[in-house]
């Protein structure tokens, strides 16, 4: 029971950021697309519409089918972690970040597949940083998280479930063929 709740729960997490995302997004393109920027606060913080085709900073532009491929593999690893983690306590907030930064790669995913672009629409004028979204932020404030928890929550004991798989898949597989396959 507790194990189908943390996937539901999970789940539903994971498809309200997306669907924020997705939201946010479509309003960017309605209300920002071939507009003037709309200012928040003057000189610091304005809504404006970029079709993103690169990463941050435009780095690697136009490189849709690299993005792709490693967010699918980035998202086939989560799920995986996700998957084996063991049901306590002390794994909620790993569990918490995982959910977060799949739906941040899911909804850059979902840009990149049907425009072969990303819309961005949030900028801030003050440090000139690059105009990102809300699946922007969602990737970035979990990866913070998770370098907070491997560097200061867990203890590296606390992974050995992920090496604990490994070995046991070895085992099996051993086993299989020393019984010829069967």
């Amino acid at each position: 029971m507790k194990k189908s709740l943390r996937y539901i729960s999970s789940i539903f997490i994971l498809a309200v950021l997306i669907g924020i995302d997705r939201v946010t997004k479509y309003l960017s393109l309605i209300y920002l697309k071939d507009k003037e920027p709309f200012t928040i606060i003057k000189g610091v913080l304005q809504l404006t519409y970029l079709q993103n085709t690169g990463s941050a900073w435009g780095m690697l532009e136009g490189k849709q089918t690299f993005f792709i491929i490693i967010t699918f593999v980035m998202l086939a690893v989560m799920t995986f972690v996700f998957v084996i983690m063991p049901h306590e306590r002390k794994y909620r907030p790993l569990c918490a970040v995982l959910v977060t930064l799949a739906a941040g790669a899911a909804g850059n995913l979902i840009d990149r597949i049907a425009n072969g672009y990303v819309h961005d629409f949030i900028y801030f004028q003050l440090i000139d940083f690059p105009v990102f979204n809300f699946a922007d932020i969602c990737v970035v404030l979990s990866m913070i998280a998770l370098v907070v928890l491997i560097f200061f929550v867990y203890k590296d004991e606390d992974f050995n479930f992920i090496k604990e798989k490994f070995r046991r898949g070895k085992k099996n597989k051993s086993s299989i063929e020393e019984d010829g396959g069967e």
